[in-house]
């Protein structure tokens, strides 16, 4: 029902906005070719390959982590089945470069390849901003940028409208896939997708140092711990995130479960009861710890702080709590193993509940219906129960370890192979000292070296374009502008009048033969008002109207040094067609006609908004923008019909064909325009010559 599909499209929302709280990077693996062997194999052998290389990691949030994205949904989001992946790094961008490393690792030991982003979009990018070719924008990027054989991957926009067929302006992953990976050796497009050097360098400088540099951001510390807890950490070392997680975003609920302290409650009475022990973590979070202010529980009891065991205590104490909080926030979902239910789901304390219902609330779902009727009861129980089945679907292809941590926990806590006596001379015997702290404080000088560091990457990238921009000046200075431009644009101007006049074919336009001389179109120089100059004079503009423009030499353009066959063969069955049409309208009256047509654009220019398209000459005068030398060469034909071009002046051709071409070239870089596209290919057809 149109209920269930709003409801689906809220939690949709509900769910983004939910992760958009968090910093998280999103990974896409696609195993190509991707017929044989099933992904369900090929998931477990990445899996198995990634947890080789982060054995015995802290993240300091989430793990990398694979599922199956189902057929269902990679319909639902235009995509191919797969296998994918999100993991929370939170306030340690280092975890984020971890699992790009992973990725990149990934991928050279499997074929396969891979997107990733992060919340701030294609992150890959960002990091190599310095480097990247104008075309790119976050709405150009999309589904171009991949890792493949421990190399990064843009697929290029098409450069002609030959290539929108086989590389399209919207690319989809289906099609990106298939320029990436192509099934057979018969469907290779060529298209080179390799960034360039100066990008693979970047983001190669940044990995580099992997996997060392993400274990030299590892922490040891004494800490004095409840004897359960020191399990838990030893059983799943990657619980002291969750739970430092839990103490340091605590709410008032957290508060209150941490003064309570139901399930671990210290107890210092019995010294099998808490043990002394080393706790791995990342050194975010164990800043998070230390810089935390905290006042202690009465269930616990600390040394003073001039005592050598305080921080210890002080510190266990607050992983502690953490876990305390962990736990109950996790127990409250039930046991992983079943199915939620509508009874039995904390409703009432659950905030993706709140905040899935205020969706639907505010996009009509409940209408006008009072809260507590039988009508608003009937659609919150349908809501609540398309909730819950959203909730086990996500259960069952996310990676939300927080839920289950209760259940881990007690499966840990129910081994009896496990003697408190034996755990706590263990935990004594492995101590280590803890490690120093001296990275915790960042001297004036380690700072200013950091912001040394990046301001020499912007000032060689700013020296790069002063040196690109030199060399065009210096360029400019070799030669005077008529030396150095006039001869380059008429060879331009020559070429594109041979192009217009050409015959064409059933299979296209065909370029005029090269001349000789050589156009090197990407790094002409530009000066406006010589443009204007060498355009009038080459295209043979003068300073007559519009209308006498038009009814001038119809074959102006293909006049000078166009040798082409094609375009006397033109000439020939023009001069022929020219003939019947006279020998046809000889006995029509032209002043008659004439009249009509003034009539007509008198109706035109009155009664429709044609007139303001077209840049017209200035009232009362025949002048043209381009040339005014030529204003007095103009014939004296002009003055016999001053009153009507005083009222409707005619179109001044030569403005509007040059803010046309203008417009052509500034257009969006995405997609090359018609213009650039002729220019290119002649200098293509150059250079094969």
């Amino acid at each position: 029902s149109w209920k269930e599909r709003l409801a689906v499209q809220v939690w949709s929302r509900t769910m983004d906005k939910k992760q958009g709280e968090e910093d998280f990077v999103e990974y896409h693996l696609y195993p190509f070719p991707p017929s044989t062997p099933p992904l369900q194999d090929v998931l477990a052998s990445y899996q198995q390959f990634l947890s080789t290389h982060s054995r015995d990691f802290i993240w300091h949030y989430d793990p990398i982590h694979l599922v199956l994205m189902s057929p269902v949904l990679a319909a639902q989001q235009k995509d191919v089945p797969h296998i994918w992946g999100r993991s929370r790094f939170g306030e340690n961008v280092e975890d984020e470069w971890f699992i790009v490393y992973l990725l990149y690792l990934l991928s050279l030991s499997f074929h396969v390849a891979i997107r990733i982003e992060d919340t701030d979009g294609q992150f890959l990018l960002i990091e190599a901003a310095l480097a990247l070719p104008k075309w790119i924008r976050p709405e150009t990027a999309e589904n171009r940028v991949w890792i493949k054989s421990g190399i990064l991957h843009i697929i290029p926009p098409p450069r002609n409208p030959a290539q929108l067929a086989s590389l399209p302006t919207h690319l989809s992953v289906e099609k990106a896939l298939f320029i990436l990976c192509p099934p057979t050796a018969a469907s290779i497009t060529g298209i080179v997708t390799r960034a360039d050097e100066s990008i693979q360098a970047i983001l190669n400088e940044r990995i580099e140092g992997y996997p060392s540099k993400a274990t030299a951001g590892i922490h040891k510390v004494r800490c004095l711990l409840p004897v359960s807890v020191a399990q838990i950490l030893r059983a799943k070392p990657q619980f002291v995130a969750y739970a430092i997680r839990a103490f340091y975003y605590r709410d008032m609920d957290g508060m209150n479960m941490s003064s309570q302290m139901k399930k671990f409650s210290p107890d210092y009475s019995s010294k099998t009861s808490m043990c002394m022990t080393t706790v791995v973590l990342t050194r975010c979070l164990y800043a998070q710890l230390v810089y935390q202010q905290f006042h202690a529980p009465k269930a616990f009891s600390l040394p003073p702080p001039s005592h050598p065991d305080f921080k210890a205590a002080e510190i266990g104490m607050k992983i502690t709590c953490g876990m305390e909080i962990a736990y109950q926030s996790s127990a409250k979902y039930g046991s992983h193993d079943e199915d939620f239910t509508v009874h039995a789901y904390p409703f009432e304390i659950d905030a993706a509940w709140r905040e899935f219902k205020k969706n639907i609330t505010g996009l009509g779902f409940f209408q006008a219906e009072i809260e507590g009727s039988q009508e608003y009861r009937r659609r919150e129980q349908l809501a609540k129960e398309q909730f819950i089945s959203l909730q086990n679907e996500a259960k069952q292809t996310s990676h939300d370890v927080e839920r289950v941590l209760a259940t881990t926990v007690d499966r840990i806590l129910a081994d009896e192979s496990v003697h408190a006596d034996a755990f706590v001379k263990l935990c004594k015997d492995e101590l280590v000292a803890d490690d120093d702290e001296s990275w915790l404080f960042v001297s004036a000088e380690q700072l200013g070296t950091i912001f040394a560091q990046k301001q020499q990457e912007l000032e060689r990238f700013e020296k790069q374009r002063k040196e690109a921009k030199q060399t065009r000046l210096d360029y400019d200075s070799t030669a005077s502008p008529s030396q150095m431009s006039l001869p380059n644009f008429d060879q331009l101007v020559g070429q594109m009048k041979s192009f217009v006049s050409n015959v064409s074919s059933y299979e296209g336009a065909e370029l005029p033969h090269h001349t000789g001389v050589d156009v090197d179109v990407d790094n002409l120089p530009f000066d406006p008002d010589l443009f204007l100059n060498i355009m009038q004079s080459s295209l043979g503009f003068t300073a007559k109207s519009g209308a006498e423009s038009l009814s001038a030499d119809s074959g102006h353009l293909s006049d000078s040094s166009d040798d082409h066959s094609s375009a006397d063969d033109y000439a020939h069955h023009k001069d022929e067609d020219e003939d019947k049409i006279e020998d046809a309208v000889g006995n029509i009256d032209l002043s008659q006609l004439k009249q009509v047509m003034q009539q007509m654009d008198a109706e035109l220019l009155t009664d429709t908004t044609l007139g303001a398209d077209f840049e017209r000459c200035r009232p009362n005068s025949k002048e043209t923008v381009l040339d005014p030398s030529n204003r007095a060469s103009r014939s004296p034909t002009h003055d016999d019909n001053d009153d009507d071009d005083d009222e409707f002046p005619p179109v001044d051709v030569d403005v509007n064909l040059l803010q046309s071409m203008f417009a052509s070239l500034s257009g969006p870089t995405d997609v090359p325009s018609p213009l650039f596209q002729i220019l290119e290919a002649m200098q293509h057809n150059k250079n094969n010559m």
